[in-house]
């Protein structure tokens, strides 16, 4: 009977935005089709992990302590490395951008933090201790990396930076490309939010996000206080989903737009769950990001998916995604933002040309798979060539 090969998968650190659904649809759909493998995995309690792993060929270590900067430390290097070294696994992944410096078997990274390869420029408004936690993120990567095998990353622009960030082998990073999230759907009927039923006849413009520097929801501030009047009478909201509660940052933009007057134009929803992430897409008009850095940004292949236009920075991140499905304007300049926020709302023509070119670029499969199979199938390929001591051909595409 031959061995089953020992996949061990760390994703305790997975616990919010694009970094959760990513790691809990590869562990769904690793678990679904490897029945030649057997899994162990490092999960964080209460984040939807519970109900995917309760598999037979699955084994787990639940982290239930705090997500404080020193507890989490202290976990993954003292305990964590314990725990690896007792499953005793052919392959080691860490799905959320770390690993351990000093694996028993051949180990790989899945990097989906723009944080780890860009200077302080991108996020001008991190914290001081926002700043010494990113620091501090850095430092554990560039431990983990003389011993790791293989990192992934989910485009050629990611590619790049990080080999030139870090020094790490180009040949040695492969593209792993994604599919967008199952869950946002075009869906029949879907219902109103009850936020947006006093701005109908407003055109409504999504900034999906938290509130976190690299995005850069503040910048509606000076829009608002510039532009007012004729937001005002072109009748252009913005609808946000900050939490008040998330980061000091956060509360104090929210502050300024009810002392500024401008809760009419700028309208926070709050953090939503996936169903009303659709219900937002399909009843506003346009996705805004005024974003820094990303890896991949999934808003952007949501909003392609639930047939919504897009507005974007000018950065080559944005037009690796987007390619001619979004509207691009100077990131360093406010009237460039408003001139082409004018043109949109305006001109139905241009959306319909951006939504268009949306759907048509989803189905490049050399830049985006299928589904989720397909990004497990092919990380099984490389599992099982490394636990074989080999790298797959043209694993550096």
């Amino acid at each position: 009977m031959t061995q089953k090969t020992k996949i061990f998968l760390i994703a305790h650190n997975c616990r919010a935005g694009g970094g959760l659904v990513i790691a809990r649809e590869i562990l769904r759909a690793l678990l679904a089709r490897a029945k030649s493998c057997e899994f162990f995995v490092v999960y964080s309690k209460g984040y939807g992990y519970e109900d995917i792993l309760r598999r037979d060929s699955c084994r787990t270590y639940c982290y239930q302590d705090t997500h404080g900067p020193a507890r989490r430390w202290f976990f993954e290097q003292a305990a964590l490395p314990k725990i690896v070294r007792q499953a005793a696994p052919d392959v080691l992944m860490g799905l959320g951008n770390i690993s351990i410096p000093h694996p028993p078997c051949p180990q790989v990274l899945l990097i989906h933090n723009a944080y780890l390869y860009s200077d302080s420029r991108s996020a001008p408004g991190l914290s001081l201790l926002e700043r010494l936690r990113f620091r501090s993120l850095r430092r554990q990567v560039a431990s983990c990396l003389p011993a790791t095998d293989r990192v992934f990353v989910q485009t050629p622009v990611v590619r790049q930076r990080f080999s030139e960030w870090y020094g790490y082998p180009p040949e040695r990073i492969s593209v792993l490309r994604m599919p967008v999230p199952v869950e946002i759907r075009p869906q029949p009927d879907c219902p109103e939010p009850d936020l947006l039923k006093n701005r109908r006849g407003w055109f409504c413009v999504l900034m999906l996000t938290r509130h976190m520097p690299h995005r850069n929801p503040d910048i509606l501030l000076p829009l608002c206080r510039r532009h007012h009047e004729q937001l005002r009478r072109e009748k252009i909201c913005f609808v946000t989903t900050v939490s008040a509660d998330a980061r000091k940052q956060a509360h104090l933009f929210l502050q300024q737009v009810r002392q500024e007057g401008f809760e009419d134009l700028i309208v926070n929803a709050g953090p939503l769950n996936r169903s009303q992430v659709v219900q937002y897409y399909t009843h506003c008009h346009l996705l805004w990001l005024h974003t820094r850095m990303e890896t991949l940004c999934l808003p952007f292949l949501e909003a392609m998916t639930m047939g919504v236009p897009i507005l974007a920075p000018d950065y080559d991140f944005a037009r690796y995604v987007c390619s001619d499905a979004a509207q691009y304007y100077s990131p360093d300049s406010l009237e460039s933002v408003f001139e082409n926020l004018l043109r949109l709302r305006q001109d139905e023509a241009i959306r319909r040309r951006l939504t268009d070119s949306g759907r048509r670029q989803l189905t490049d499969r050399s830049k985006f798979a299928e589904n989720w199979e397909q990004v497990a199938e092919e990380l099984l390929e490389h599992f099982s060539n490394l636990a074989r001591g080999q790298y797959s051909k043209g694993d550096s595409a």
